[in-house]
């Protein structure tokens, strides 16, 4: 389904037309969050460095092919306030502090968020974030340059985005105290989007103004051809893109990359996200029955709005918005969850030891049977696999964790990881053994996985360096809940060397993390 522009009311239309720059763009208005998404087609492009770019850093080097198979919608604007205080409202959450301690304009980018916050708002909405590789294609508008248009015209930027211009480069190579110092006397800030000129395919603020997270970890490129396939990260640094107003003109461009941690937010750092329109209703989980993963563990949706689980004693509740399932599980467990055919993907929201923790599951619920009327077909695009954080803090797990699952479904298979130029990798097996282990750490055991007696076995795919550190770690097969837990752990383990006929080589071998329950 396409969804031309102005579709619908023409009184929504005159109002859009009296606010904002007209382009030609395809778009729908989300009804979960009440923002405008733009089509972003697919298509193949030359991902870091652009022709003629003297300023592009490492980082951005070398420039790669990249397919996007699929076109995608994507947020027309950075989320604003005023989108983001509809999230919070409808979850129970609470609004990050925003520049000046106020929310009152509720058209400047939303900030202070950290990227699990960005990322919930996202399933939230019924989407994701953008992966690096997505975004970078969206900011381009089908240009091969640098910019999409004289940034001035583009985006906030150091010179323009406070009281008076100033130059930035200048002050950028008197330091970066002094440049900061003459960025806050100079009043700097961000400004409502959708104030300046959209690239071809209708985004604005694409460059400047706020940074956006992305989906992606921090790595560095190669030079193999890309077809992006989205699959949600592993790591805890993420990247976020298109600079912000205290970024200085050279540096704003569509490969400009930055490396945070998820946990940082700040006053310079917002998102977007993409998101598709449902084609057709999801139909009331009202009368069905679901089981958790492989397990023996179920639940039934009563039409009252109970929920059974057959593994504990007292009903826990639910209540559902569309493709969105929330199940109020009991002892101050929330399962935020995405209804996506027979399967429901999401996280658990629950307080441990006094903190709010979250547990991402790829598939927590299989569809059983129908105790009602026949199933309907899923919609062909709807929602995007995930959920939303929507739980209360402040009390303990309970009648939930006898139905957490205890067997994982089964993870993606390990990509291929190539191999360094010059360097001799050998596959463990036979004859060929790894070095002896001279340091094992063991795991922290998940809170949530130990009152929910979940133990079991972390299978992890590693490259053994020639130093004997771990370089690189997969997770082959294991339980969710367990998984970045053992991932810690083994980045800390150490080997001996691995010699063949008197040579240090790399090995490639799987490794196994252990978690066991006391009695």
């Amino acid at each position: 389904m396409r969804l031309r522009h102005c579709p619908f009311a023409l009184l929504l239309c005159s109002l859009f037309a009296q606010t904002r720059t007209p382009h030609t763009a395809e778009f729908w208005v989300n009804p979960k969050d009440g923002l405008r998404y733009v089509w972003v087609p697919p298509g193949n492009y030359q991902m870091g460095c652009s022709p003629g770019d003297a300023d592009c850093s490492d980082d951005q080097k070398p420039a790669h092919p990249v397919a996007i198979r699929e076109g995608f919608w994507m947020g027309e604007t950075e989320a604003p306030v005023d989108a983001f205080s509809r999230f919070v409202k409808a979850t129970g959450g609470n609004m990050p502090r925003q520049p000046g301690g106020t929310t009152e304009d509720s058209r400047q980018p939303v900030v202070n968020v950290n990227w699990r916050m960005a990322e919930s708002y996202c399933l939230w909405a019924g989407g994701r974030l953008p992966s690096e590789a997505e975004w970078e294609w969206a900011a381009r508008g089908g240009t091969s340059g640098a910019r999409y248009g004289a940034v001035a015209e583009i985006a906030w930027f150091t010179h323009n985005s406070g009281k008076a211009p100033i130059d930035g480069d200048t002050l950028f190579r008197a330091g970066p105290e002094r440049y900061e110092q003459a960025l806050i006397a100079n009043a700097n800030r961000a400004h409502p989007v959708g104030q300046k000129r959209p690239n071809a395919y209708g985004l604005f603020d694409m460059l400047g103004n706020v940074m956006e997270w992305t989906d992606d970890h921090y790595q560095r490129y190669d030079a193999q051809p890309h077809t992006v396939v989205y699959t949600p990260p592993r790591r805890f640094d993420y990247v976020v893109r298109g600079g912000d107003f205290g970024t200085i003109a050279r540096y704003l461009t569509a490969s400009y990359r930055v490396n945070s941690v998820a946990g940082a937010g700040n006053e310079r750092t917002g998102f977007r996200c993409i998101a598709r329109p449902l084609e057709t209703p999801v139909p009331s989980v009202a009368g069905t029955r679901w089981r958790f993963s492989e397990m023996d563990s179920t639940v039934e949706f009563l039409r009252d709005g109970t929920a059974r689980f057959n593994t504990a004693s007292a009903p826990g509740h639910w209540r559902q918005d569309g493709g969105q399932l929330i199940i109020d599980a009991g002892g101050g467990a929330q399962w935020a969850l995405t209804i996506n055919g027979d399967a429901m993907q999401g996280v658990i929201r629950a307080a441990i030891g006094g903190r709010v923790q979250e547990f991402p599951g790829q598939t927590w619920l299989s569809r059983m049977s129908d105790t009602s009327t026949p199933r309907q077909p899923a919609p062909s695009s709807g929602g995007i696999p995930g959920g939303v954080a929507g739980g209360a803090p402040g009390a303990v797990v309970g009648g939930v964790l006898g139905s957490v699952p205890a067997v994982a479904p089964p993870p993606p298979p390990p990509r291929k990881i190539e191999q360094r130029p010059g360097v001799q990798r050998i596959r463990v097996g036979g004859i060929v053994q790894q070095g002896k282990l001279i340091q094992q750490t063991p795991p922290e055991y998940p809170p949530l996985a130990k009152q929910a007696r979940i133990s079991g076995v972390v299978k992890l795919h590693a490259i053994i360096g020639t130093d004997g550190t771990i370089t690189n770690l997969q997770v082959v097969s294991g339980h969710p809940l367990l998984a970045p837990a053992a991932v810690e752990a083994a980045k800390q383990w150490r080997y001996q060397p691995t010699t063949v006929n008197g040579e240090v080589v790399e090995v490639e071998t799987d490794i196994d993390v252990n978690f066991t329950l006391s009695k």
